[in-house]
């Protein structure tokens, strides 16, 4: 029997003015952050067979993504602007289902793109992009007062 889980359930809070963590609303897509391991030259003048070498150095979070039903005036709406305006890193948290629990993921995060979707015959959509500012934490725990 397979183990696949649905996104059914999931959620996403971010950091108001007041850094009280928002629930964001009518998510429908979400991207975790995606960890990569920069590599550092280290190459010398001696290294064997005239081949780089490399060291491992930090760690780069990434991006991430999540795509929302768009309401233009939405208390979503005013949070995401003011975030992006704001310009500082808001602390972050998704939850995602794991069986009869949820892992929580919690990060800071810089907002860097707010892109509305008016389509002449479907949803209004909006996908929001993050740049992922520091470590990554994924617990059991949940962090969130619903």
């Amino acid at each position: 029997m397979a183990n696949v889980k649905i996104g059914y359930g999931a959620g996403l809070w971010i950091a108001d003015d007041a850094d009280a963590l928002t629930e964001i609303a009518e998510v429908i897509s979400i991207s975790l952050p995606n960890p990569q391991q920069n590599d550092v030259l280290a190459t010398h003048f001696k290294s064997p067979g005239r081949a780089n070498e490399y060291v491992p150095g930090l760690i780069d979070n990434g991006e991430v993504t999540f795509g929302i039903n768009y309401i233009a005036g939405s208390a979503t709406d005013t949070l995401i602007t003011e975030a992006l305006e704001g310009g500082e890193a808001r602390d972050v948290v998704v939850a995602i289902p794991a069986g009869a629990t949820f892992q929580y993921f919690e990060y800071s995060a810089i907002i860097k793109g707010f892109e509305k979707e008016i389509p002449i015959d479907d949803r209004q959509t909006a996908t929001i992009t993050m740049r992922v500012n520091g470590a990554v934490t994924q617990s059991s725990t949940n962090p969130v007062t619903p």
